[in-house]
């Protein structure tokens, strides 16, 4: 009789491990993303340890951002020279022995270097998963590996808010950075030990080459009027997000119902429940129907309408608010289909380049966040509590204004630049000489 029951052996290395591989690997994602949002959770604790003013304090938030978005495209290179494996387990390593300096600094001098440390190592977190998974994995399943990726930098972020603030309350800031610097070893040590680049026991990342050669990926990559249609779209995506639920959100809701931070904070998460949820399941629609522009297309359309009510509607019920808000995180969520895109029109061979440069597209959004505060600040009609700048909907209003026009881009640019791919590779892009 013949046996048609695969073995264990072959169900462990077409399934499971692959499985392992991949969710390892993501872990630096959620980690980096607690790691982003930590010190924010703990600013008055480090504010008063050392003796500095908000102004002060935010030097040291964003110098992680000034490492992150400049290592976008170096971190592809790297990703597609070194392989997923080593980068990946150098930079928690870094990201970790950056940490527990940082829980021992008194000065903003090193605190800031020690983030800019940190911003730089986690320009991986996102990119050498994907590198992996397209390793790992057909094309088909693509979208929703990035959106279950997405989906554990939200854990990531909402492990660093309420369960954070609660161990302060029997702990310093310092243990727990302490703490999170040593899960960042322990998972160094199992990248180590677990992780491998691809089944293929052959494979070998690309061979090292001149910086000439480095640089003609980038050209490639430049080249392809896709990834640049693409990157307007992935922009598209989270720039509201960067505006709204990073920077002017809670304020915006303070005054909308005249509540305080807290309840304000706590209706703003709402944003990325919707983009924890969304995530994975525009990933499997996009997967599942083999469609790349039409999850985007209705994302944005789920957020043009959500902002345009929430910003102009004077909606006062609590959950009509909510509701809205998981809405507008919900359409942040077709960024993950982005990606797709990014895969399905570039080489393998440049894959991790070409996925920094969307990344980098991703977070260019932030750069609107200048925008919008400056169309506040000149809108401003003078109110102040205690000497501060209070804000209300006059202001929000006009400046706010820019994020459904940001969707209705989003809309234009896809269904007319942008080629629909099916989840598949699109060849004859010229990659053959790499």
């Amino acid at each position: 009789m013949i046996n048609n029951h695969p073995s264990p052996s072959s169900t462990y290395q077409k399934h499971l491990l692959p499985a392992i591989i991949l969710s390892l690997s993501a872990t630096f994602y959620l980690y980096e993303f607690f790691l982003r949002v930590l010190p924010g959770v703990l600013s008055y604790e480090i504010m008063h340890d050392m003796g500095i003013q908000a102004a002060t304090f935010s030097v040291i938030i964003t110098s992680f951002y000034y490492g992150y978005i400049v290592m976008q495209i170096p971190i592809g290179l790297l990703c597609d020279r070194w392989g997923p494996k080593k980068l990946l387990t150098l930079s928690i390593a870094a990201c970790a022995i950056a940490t527990l300096i940082l829980a021992y600094s008194n000065t903003v001098a090193i605190s800031a270097a020690m983030r800019v440390i940190i911003g730089v190592a986690s320009a991986s977190a996102f990119i050498a998963p994907l590198a992996l998974a397209t390793q790992w994995y057909p094309p088909k399943h693509f979208a929703l590996i990035t959106g279950l990726i997405q989906l554990l930098g939200c854990v990531g972020a909402i492990g660093a808010g309420a369960p954070i603030a609660a161990l302060t309350q029997h702990v310093s800031w310092r243990t727990c950075m302490v703490w999170s610097a040593i899960a960042g070893l322990i998972l160094t040590l199992l990248y180590l030990l677990i992780l491998k680049d691809s089944p293929n026991p052959t494979y070998k990342p690309s061979k090292k080459g001149s910086l000439r050669e480095e640089l003609q990926k980038v050209k490639f990559i430049v080249a392809n009027p896709q990834n640049w249609y693409t990157g307007v779209a992935a922009m598209s995506c989270w720039a509201p997000i960067a505006i709204f639920s990073e920077l002017w959100g809670v304020p915006f809701l303070m005054d909308l119902q005249h509540i305080d931070n807290a309840t304000a904070a706590s209706e703003a998460a709402w944003v990325w429940y919707g983009i924890a949820i969304g995530s994975p399941i525009a990933g499997w629609l996009s997967d599942r129907y083999a469609s790349r522009k039409k999850p985007i297309i209705i994302c944005a359309l789920i957020g043009c309408l959500s902002a345009t009510v929430l910003f102009y509607g004077h909606i006062q019920n609590i959950i009509t608010i909510e509701i809205l808000l998981f809405c507008f995180g919900l359409a942040a969520a077709s960024q993950v289909v982005t990606f797709g895109l990014i895969s399905d029109n570039n080489d393998e061979k440049i894959i991790g380049t070409a996925l920094g440069f969307n990344n980098m597209a991703v977070i260019s959004g932030a750069v609107l966040q200048t925008l919008v505060s400056y169309i506040i600040t000149m809108m401003w009609e003078g109110a102040t509590v205690n000497g501060t700048p209070v804000y209300t909907q006059h202001e929000f209003s006009f400046a706010f204004a820019i994020i459904p026009a940001i969707s209705i881009i989003s809309i234009i640019v896809t269904h007319f630049a942008i080629k629909e791919t099916h989840c598949q590779k699109v060849s004859g892009n010229g990659h053959e000489t790499i």
